[in-house]
C-alpha cells in the first residue's frame, strides 16, 4: 500500500510524491508565533488509523468535547495518537499522555522541492474476494479506516 501526495492546481506535469507512510504537519501557535512540526509515520509502525468515527478513551473524552471526533492513529507497540482540529495527543502502550499539543491546524502533506502537496489518497494491489488480484484506489474523503496485516 501507498499514500499518494499530489500539489494543487493546474500542472502541465502534476508534482507527486508517494509514500509508504502518513505525513503529517501540525501548524502550532505559541506567543502569537506559528511554526510547524512534521510527524512521517510509516505504515509498517501503525496496527490502524482511523479517519471517521474513531473511538477516544474515557480518560480523553474531555479534551476533544465539543470538538468532533479525532483522528485516530494506533500503532504496532501500544501507543496511539489523537488529532483533531485544535490538538494532538499521543498517549503510551499504558495511556499515559506523552504530548498533548494545541494547534491551530493540521494537514497531511509534504513538500516536493518547495511546491507543497497534500494527501490524496490510498493505493496499492489487493486480491478480491473472488481471487482475482489487481490494482486499487480510494480516495481519502472516502476512507473511513485502514487495517494493517502483521
Amino acid at each position: 500500500m501507498y499514500a499518494k501526495y499530489t500539489a494543487v492546481g493546474l500542472w502541465v506535469s502534476r508534482p507527486e510524491r508517494v509514500k509508504k507512510s502518513l505525513v503529517i504537519v501540525l501548524y502550532i501557535v505559541e506567543d502569537r508565533i506559528t511554526f510547524t512540526k512534521s510527524l512521517d509515520i510509516t505504515f509498517a509502525s501503525m496496527k490502524r488509523v482511523i479517519f471517521q468515527d474513531a473511538k477516544v478513551p474515557e480518560n480523553l473524552k474531555v479534551f476533544f468535547k465539543d470538538k468532533g471526533k479525532p483522528i485516530c492513529i494506533e500503532m504496532r507497540d501500544g501507543s496511539s495518537i489523537f488529532l483533531s482540529d485544535n490538538l494532538f495527543i499521543e498517549i503510551d502502550a499504558q495511556g499515559t499522555q506523552r504530548q498533548n499539543i494545541k494547534i491551530g491546524k493540521y494537514l497531511f502533506a509534504g513538500e516536493i522541492q518547495d511546491i507543497d502537496v497534500t494527501l490524496r489518497g490510498f493505493g496499492g494491489r489487493a486480491k478480491s474476494a473472488s481471487g482475482i488480484e489487481g490494482d486499487f484506489w480510494i480516495s481519502l474523503s472516502e476512507t473511513k479506516s485502514i487495517e494493517f496485516d502483521n
